[in-house]
């Protein structure tokens, strides 16, 4: 019975105080740690190696899908100036043709 009330007796503003001030501390111990072994001391792990080629892989995709988009861009406005000749000639083979059969049943 008397740790049951020892447990009750428990300066509980105290206790969580001190809980909330250890994890600090261990907050404060990790990214110590973990700023001099990795950023200073350059040690790799294999998840930090896999998310630097997975942002050298987005980087290049996002190249080429930026040249694939302006190539698109040149294909397009060829293909329209294509059209435009290829309309030009076809308006004065006709008009050649008109002529021609006026010419004849004149």
């Amino acid at each position: 019975m008397e740790p049951i009330r020892d447990f009750f007796g428990i300066d509980w503003k105290a206790f969580g105080i001190t809980i909330f001030v250890a994890l600090l501390g261990f907050q404060a111990i990790i990214q110590v740690l973990h700023w001099f072994l990795f950023e200073f001391l350059g040690i790799e792990t294999k998840a930090m190696r896999e998310k630097k080629e997975e942002h050298k892989l987005l980087i290049n995709t996002a190249k080429e899908v930026k040249e694939l988009s302006k190539q698109r861009e040149e294909d397009v406005s060829q293909s329209i100036k294509h059209d435009k000749k290829i309309q030009e000639n076809l308006d004065q083979y006709l008009e050649e043709s008109k002529r021609k059969i006026l010419l004849h049943y004149s």
